[in-house]
């Protein structure tokens, strides 16, 4: 990649916060930043910021503070999300839930979004911090939408998916777009575009998301059709209560607790309905729409390289995303 002078920095930075503080904090933190993830929003970050340089000059300070600002609140998301999913994985490994409760996993997702506040606090970009105080209202009524829509089959439908997906994923994605054009002073019409790229990329990778719950392989870090235990309904179980075999459908998910039986009805389901390949399509379509916002930057090494790193990241796992569940 041509960021990777900049991903270093950052992981060495994000490697380096658990030695500001001590004892359980210090704890805390180095278990959540020895795995560094796949560090998508950062990404996507820096690579519009190297796209809009006047000159291919290495970034200042702002821009890493932006960029360890944004993966804490992602990681802050996540120490919450895995609460009220009562996730045990994350990341291949014990999540913060799993391994000191409930508390601490509030505490610590509270704790990253102060850090990341005062980070962002020190670009003193006002339109920046406005921007960051709508994300994270924007997270909470998105996390309300999905806590409301738990095994409710009543308020099924892809428009409310596509709502919650931008605001629980696409916003951030949206934010760091944004926020890489506010910090290299380009015109409104590309931040416009940008925020655009961002949110169409940043919806892309939710419906990749949830069709990995539904694939062995693609889920190594996670259980298997975890957000369908949780009464989570995503896009593919929504295509599939429009087509023939809805009924059949609706009867297993009201159960509300499924045998393996029941899944491997409900993957079958899927597959003759051709949810996975109308998910995927409608993915491909985002992905298109990111590509066209693109159309505004001027040609760059960095320009080539975003769209290319993100359509390679959602490449679907061999066979397609359904999969027939293990003993």
């Amino acid at each position: 990649m041509q960021i990777n002078q900049e991903i270093l920095i950052l992981k060495n930075k994000l490697s380096k916060i658990s030695l500001e503080y001590t004892g359980l904090v210090s704890e805390i933190i180095n278990f959540i930043f020895e795995d560094k993830g796949k560090l998508l929003r950062p990404i996507l970050f820096f690579y519009i910021s190297k796209a809009l340089q006047k000159q291919d000059k290495d970034l200042d300070k702002k821009f890493y503070d932006f960029a360890q600002a944004i993966e804490m609140t992602h990681i802050a998301t996540l120490c919450h999300d895995d609460i009220l999913d009562s996730a045990d994985i994350r990341r291949g490994k014990s999540s913060c839930y799993k391994k000191w409760g409930s508390k601490i996993a509030i505490l610590t997702g509270d704790f990253l979004l102060a850090k990341a506040l005062n980070l962002l606090n020190k670009i003193e970009n006002p339109k920046i911090l406005k921007s960051y105080s709508l994300l994270i209202h924007d997270l909470c009524l998105g996390e309300f939408q999905q806590e409301q829509d738990i095994f409710n089959l009543e308020n099924v439908s892809q428009e409310a998916y596509i709502q919650k997906s931008k605001l629980k994923t696409a916003n951030m994605f949206s934010f760091s777009a944004e926020s890489a054009c506010l910090l290299s002073g380009v015109s409104t019409k590309v931040q416009t575009q940008m925020k655009a790229f961002g949110e169409n990329i940043g919806i892309a990778f939710q419906i990749k998301d949830d069709l990995k719950d539904f694939n062995i392989a693609e889920s190594s870090n996670k259980p298997i059709f975890n957000d369908l235990k949780c009464g989570i309904f995503t896009l593919p179980i929504i295509i599939a209560l429009q087509k023939e075999y809805k009924n059949k459908l609706k009867e297993i998910l009201i159960k509300k607790a499924y045998t393996k039986n029941d899944l491997e009805n409900i993957l079958e389901i899927l597959n003759k309905s051709k949810a996975f390949e109308e998910s995927e399509e409608i993915m491909k379509d985002y992905l298109n729409k990111a590509e066209k916002n693109l159309e505004i930057l001027e040609n760059n090494i960095y320009k080539q390289e975003i769209l290319g790193f993100f359509n390679k990241s959602f490449t679907p796992p061999l066979g397609g995303w359904g999969a027939i569940l293990n003993e």
